[in-house]
C-alpha cells in the first residue's frame, strides 16, 4: 500500500476499464505517497491527456514544470507542442500563462525559456514588457542574431523607428558581415 508504482498500475487498470473515479483515487494515492516524485504526476497528466481533459492536464503540468526531476529540454518540447494549438492557447490562456511563468521561475537563466516567455508576452499583447526583457537579453554579453531581430521587431511593432535604427547599428557591430 505504500509503493506509488502499485497505485499507478492500479489506476491504469481502472482507467482501462472506464472506472474513472477509482482511477483518480489511485492516482492521487500514488501522489500522496511521494508528492515530489515525478512519476505519479506524469501518469496523472497522461491520464488526463488521454481523456482529453485539457484543463486538468494543464493544471497537472504546472506541477510537472516545477519538478526538478524533469529535464528542462522535455519541458520546452512540451511547451512547444502545447502552443502549436492556438485555439487551446486562447481557451486556456490563464493556465498557459501559469505554465510559462513556472518555467521562467525555475529556469531564469535559460535563454531558450526566456525567448519562449518573450514570445508569450507578445502573443498576450504585452509588447512593452517583451521589449524590456529582450533588451536585457540583448545587453547581456553577445546577443544572437535572433536576439537582435527580436529587439528590432519589437521596436518596430511599437512604432519606434529611431530605436530600430539604433539596434540595427548595434547588431551590425556584433555581426558586420551579416546584412540580414
Amino acid at each position: 500500500p505504500y509503493i506509488a508504482s502499485n497505485h499507478i498500475a492500479l489506476a491504469e487498470l481502472y482507467a482501462s476499464t472506464y472506472r474513472d473515479s477509482l482511477a483518480l483515487v489511485s492516482f492521487h494515492n500514488a501522489i500522496a505517497i511521494d508528492t515530489l516524485a515525478a512519476g505519479p504526476w506524469l501518469s496523472l497528466a497522461d491520464y488526463y491527456e488521454k481523456k482529453r481533459d485539457k484543463s486538468s492536464y494543464l493544471s497537472v503540468l504546472i506541477r510537472i514544470f516545477a519538478n526538478k526531476e524533469i529535464p528542462v529540454e522535455d519541458k520546452i518540447k512540451e511547451w512547444d507542442r502545447l502552443i502549436s494549438n492556438r485555439q487551446d492557447y486562447r481557451n486556456f490562456y490563464s493556465l498557459y500563462d501559469t505554465l510559462i511563468k513556472q518555467l521562467r521561475i525555475h529556469h531564469p537563466d535559460n535563454k531558450e525559456i526566456s525567448s519562449l516567455y518573450i514570445n508569450h508576452l507578445v502573443l498576450s499583447g504585452e509588447s512593452k514588457e517583451a521589449l524590456r526583457l529582450s533588451k536585457r537579453i540583448f545587453n547581456e554579453g553577445t546577443p544572437t542574431l535572433k536576439d537582435i531581430f527580436l529587439v528590432v521587431s519589437l521596436e518596430d511593432l511599437l512604432g519606434r523607428p529611431d530605436s530600430v535604427v539604433h539596434y540595427l547599428d548595434k547588431g551590425l557591430k556584433f555581426y558586420p558581415n551579416n546584412a540580414d
